[in-house]
């Protein structure tokens, strides 16, 4: 056995090729689904609804957050909605969060609503918190969450 691999480029690229159509062909099954997404949300949307989005900039409630933001950019450019129609956007930080999330939220937060007014969204998007006493970390690791039973041995 050597410690050198012989690469054959002609095998490689035809293996990259074959993974790349792959993927392509799911990637569009995933464009599919956003835009089937966004239509339903403009269906919505043209019916009067005033769409409140909760997301906590993850990866599956950003995608959700983006078709609420293309279905309002659609309705707005085709003149079905005015610009004055509502789109809400919430997160909520638990206190429990990592630093480098709380900072991400908060970029996110500002490349969005400037995205939005670009397009002439009219956002409103709050980050809210629960009362210390309702904070994940309080609640789930204070003493209050001890069970003291009754159980008296005899």
């Amino acid at each position: 056995m050597t410690a050198i691999t012989a690469v054959q480029p002609d095998l490689s690229i035809e293996i990259f090729d074959a993974l790349s159509q792959s993927q392509n062909i799911e990637l569009q099954a995933v464009v599919d689904d956003f835009h089937a997404g966004v239509a339903e949300l403009r269906t919505l949307i043209e019916d009067g609804a005033i769409i409140h989005c909760p997301t906590s900039q993850g990866k599956d409630s950003t995608v959700v957050e983006l078709m609420a933001i293309e279905a309002y950019r659609q309705a707005v450019a085709a003149g079905i909605i005015t610009s004055n129609h509502p789109l809400i956007l919430s997160t909520v930080d638990t206190g429990g969060e990592q630093p480098a999330m709380k900072f991400y939220v908060q970029y996110a937060k500002r490349r969005i609503e400037a995205y939005a007014k670009a397009c002439g969204i009219n956002l409103r998007y709050d980050i809210v918190m629960p009362p210390v006493n309702d904070q994940f970390y309080i609640k789930y690791t204070g003493s209050h969450n001890l069970y003291v039973s009754n159980y008296v041995s005899t």
